[in-house]
């Protein structure tokens, strides 16, 4: 097994630094003989700490679509002679490799990938069929459970993280920290955590799972206490918080809110992506064996519910996360001691095309004055009769001044036919409200990044992973 690297360098370096952050390979030999050689090469100069940010349903498109948003956000009236890379980078444009990646599951007559399956392959480097977590099944048609990096990394002394915008039990953190047949089964996920795999940062939503009963009584909530845990509810909480572990459960029910709901309602308490990976990439780096780093799974989880659900604010989603992005890279830079990142989707979701009816119009301007969300939008129009009432809502949170009666009429009908007319103003559209099974982009960043430079199966993540902290799968 590969020597971890270690590092003399002090965490307070990176304390220092967060108090200030805001063609593919065709022949099974000649395929091997390479993944041989790039297993090597990264194994020859190790990371530190290894990072990888998943985003959720981002494909192609979705990138596109944010890299169009951000530049029109920047400079209107420059906009679109200033979408270019040069002119207008945006946090994708940071890494240093990029490359494609497959998703297929080993799931028979299957070629588009579920998130749980999808997580596996980059957790552990094995396929396994839509819904399993953390396992494969046998031939007997038993569950095998399969080992994670995070795992093997926490035997080895480096601390561990799972960062996400969704349910804290969801599937793709899921899949890293714990071993289910079915990924419905988040109590038993949530046990896991607590009793067993134990990471040092656990953030993201559903506060319900963690009250289920703990082995030796009392909750899982309670058993996180008494395992030294750190509970907290509101961002503000969080960022109190000093020293690990901690256990930031930060709603009720269900995911953490869209971004736009989050970003622009008064009265919300709930942290960004950004201000956790801030806080989470702080709290790792103090945990854990002092001669090792950490390893960290960040999860920008709502581009796929967006994109299921067909709601143009998809667009927005996905501009956080590559905001985020542009964040992870800054840290990986900045950083002392060598931070190797990966970053890509599981897969595609929704099948967002820019533009529709006119081959050439897509207006951004619509998109970026939206200030919520079609789930938002459809509680606050719903039994509104009025026209004018009608309007004075949507222009409020859409920036769409005059309806027109046809809209007007939809809209008293079934007020979430704001995500169609939001849709046909802006000129996007989607072909499906599942995953589709397209190849989607990767990207990579520090110590052998340029492995990525090229077409990979997602089951490589797990094999860079694995090589940058010197641990076996």
């Amino acid at each position: 097994m590969p020597t971890p690297h270690t590092t003399e360098s002090p965490s307070v370096d990176r304390r220092t630094f967060l108090a200030g952050l805001s063609g593919a390979v065709a022949g099974g030999a000649v395929a091997s003989q390479f993944q041989t050689t790039a297993r090597a090469q990264a194994t020859a100069s190790p990371a530190a700490n290894a990072i990888a940010y998943i985003v959720d349903g981002m494909g192609q498109t979705q990138i596109s679509a944010a890299r169009y948003l951000n530049a029109y956000k920047t400079a209107p009236e420059r906009f679109p002679l200033n979408v270019s890379p040069a002119e207008t980078p945006t946090g994708f444009d940071a890494f240093s490799s990029r490359g494609s990646m497959t998703t297929f599951p080993d799931d028979p007559y299957e070629t588009t990938t579920d998130s749980a399956a999808a997580a596996t392959a980059f957790a552990s480097g094995v396929k396994t069929y839509n819904g399993a977590i953390g396992g494969v099944q046998t031939s007997g048609g038993g569950f095998q459970r399969v080992d994670t990096v995070l795992e093997r990394a926490s035997a080895q002394g480096y601390a561990t993280g799972l960062i996400t915008t969704t349910e804290a039990t969801h599937a793709t953190p899921a899949a890293f920290a714990a071993h289910v047949e079915d990924r419905g089964n988040q109590t038993e996920i949530a046990r896991q955590y607590i009793e067993d795999t134990q990471p040092d940062v656990i953030l993201g939503g559903q506060r319900r799972d963690f009250e289920a009963d703990a082995s030796n009584g009392g909750t899982l909530v309670d058993a996180a206490r008494d395992n030294g845990y750190t509970i907290a509810e509101t961002a503000a909480e969080l960022d109190a918080v000093d020293d690990p572990p901690v256990l930031g459960l930060f709603s009720q029910e269900s995911h953490l809110d869209y971004y736009l709901d989050r970003e622009n309602d008064p009265e919300n308490t709930q942290p960004s992506l950004d201000a956790m990976v801030d806080a989470g990439v702080e709290l790792v780096s103090s945990a854990g064996d002092p001669d090792k780093g950490f390893f960290l799974l960040v999860e920008s989880g709502r581009v796929d519910h967006a994109g299921h659900a067909n709601y143009p604010a998809q667009v927005a989603e996905q501009y956080e996360a590559t905001q985020v992005a542009g964040q992870l890279v800054e840290y990986a830079e900045t950083t002392a001691e060598p931070t190797f990142l990966v970053s890509t989707g599981d897969h595609e979701c929704g099948g967002l095309t820019l533009g529709r009816d006119s081959p050439y119009e897509v207006e951004y301007d619509v998109l970026a004055a939206q200030k919520a969300t079609t789930s938002r939008l459809r509680d606050l129009l719903a039994g509104v009769r009025s026209a004018d009432e009608l309007e004075s809502i949507v222009a409020a949170h859409t920036g769409i001044t005059a309806l027109t009666d046809r809209e007007v009429a939809k809209l008293r009908d079934a007020p979430g036919s704001i995500s169609t007319i939001l849709a046909e103003r802006a000129g996007i559209a989607f072909t499906t409200d599942g995953h589709t099974g397209t190849d989607v982009p990767v990207f990579a960043h520090g110590p052998n990044a340029a492995r990525f430079d090229a077409a990979r199966d997602n089951t490589a993540v797990a094999d860079a992973l694995a090589a940058a902290l010197g641990v076996s799968l």
